[in-house]
């Protein structure tokens, strides 16, 4: 289709952060269908891409941080294509400069900006002018906020949307994922900086999930990509599959653990979980973006009143508005917090 106008988003930041931006994007292609949509992505966040690819999106992947040669592709791209609205949602310094150094070209700039302690705004005030139409997170505030994903949809509409619905996903198994996958189970993420904080280490993980296991018929762990240790560890202690070598070992355990999974399969996990229990963070807000059941392990490490706040406004800043998501603040003692895990979930 030959598009008559285009409009760019720069999104080239991490995978979490792209998970709030996800619904707003969806917006804009879905309110956008005669224009052309080239959405910036890095090479770090674009393996989520298929959560809002369509027929008139177009992906350029650069660097996390824009080098040299990727800030004079962008400035080149903007020079040569009729481009009607650009959407600034990775709030960094370089893409503020654009809108100054375009200003006779009549495109209009959207900009997601930032306040934080100390008077700082990112971009300053007078960059700030320049933005047609501007949305700011303001995390120097102690009161409730809009959620960083709410502002970036107020940010792309003037409608007024609050959520979209798991249904207008069609995430699609993988052959090896129907050949592997419970019918039913409970999904948990082991991250290790946060069980190592609380010193459960992995002998908690185990106590954990021996209590998942009273409530489900099965467990799928996963864990951060690239940790060896752990990964021995667990294929010693489970049955385990490896979505990078494709290698594994099924012994009719019902706990299984998924090496190396990422992209669409790791989405269809939590799609299909009966619930998925994580640390507060990319899979947290997946499982929030599929309306699906979370229960949140949001860590806080608080030993003076600025950390209460720091957390405090960190929670309303990403706090998913469903009903599916549930949270727990986890304590030293896993005793505790196992407690509280059944709690949650037996009042799920």
């Amino acid at each position: 289709m030959n598009y008559q106008e285009e409009i760019v988003v720069f999104k080239n930041d991490r995978i979490g952060d792209l998970m709030t931006s996800v619904p707003a994007l969806r917006i804009l292609i879905k309110e956008n269908k005669d224009k052309l949509i080239t959405i910036f992505l890095s090479k770090i966040n674009h393996k989520i891409r298929f959560l809002f690819e369509n027929e008139n999106v177009n992906i350029i992947i650069t660097d996390y941080n824009p080098s040299l040669k990727d800030r004079l592709l962008i400035i080149t791209y903007l020079i040569k294509k009729k481009i009607s609205k650009v959407f600034i949602i990775r709030p960094k310094n370089f893409f503020f400069y654009l809108p100054l150094i375009f200003f006779l070209k009549k495109t209009k700039f959207y900009g997601l900006c930032v306040n934080d302690k100390g008077n700082y705004k990112r971009p300053n005030t007078l960059l700030r002018k320049f933005l047609f139409k501007k949305v700011i997170n303001d995390r120097n505030t102690r009161l409730i906020r809009p959620t960083r994903k709410q502002l970036q949809i107020d940010l792309v509409t003037d409608k007024n949307i609050s959520k979209i619905t798991q249904n207008e996903f069609n995430l699609v198994l993988s052959e090896e994922l129907k050949n592997i996958l419970p019918k039913s189970y409970c999904l948990i993420h082991y991250k290790h900086l946060m069980f190592d904080n609380l010193s459960w280490g992995r002998e908690g993980l185990d106590k954990i999930i021996k209590h998942l296991l009273l409530n489900f018929t099965n467990v799928i762990l996963i864990n951060d990509i690239d940790r060896n240790d752990d990964n021995n560890y667990f294929r010693n202690r489970y049955d385990w599959y490896d979505f990078k070598s494709k290698k594994k070992n099924f012994t009719s355990k019902n706990i299984l653990y998924f090496e190396n999974i990422d992209g669409i399969d790791l989405a269809c996990c939590i799609n299909f979980s009966k619930i998925t229990i994580a640390c507060h963070g990319t899979i947290t807000l997946l499982g929030d973006i599929l309306n699906k059941p979370v229960l949140d392990l949001f860590y806080c490490s608080i030993k003076n009143k600025n950390d209460f706040y720091r957390y405090k406004n960190s929670f309303h800043e990403h706090v998913p508005n469903n009903n599916n998501y549930k949270f727990i603040i986890p304590k030293n003692d896993i005793k505790k917090t196992i407690n509280k895990m059944n709690f949650a979930l037996k009042n799920g």
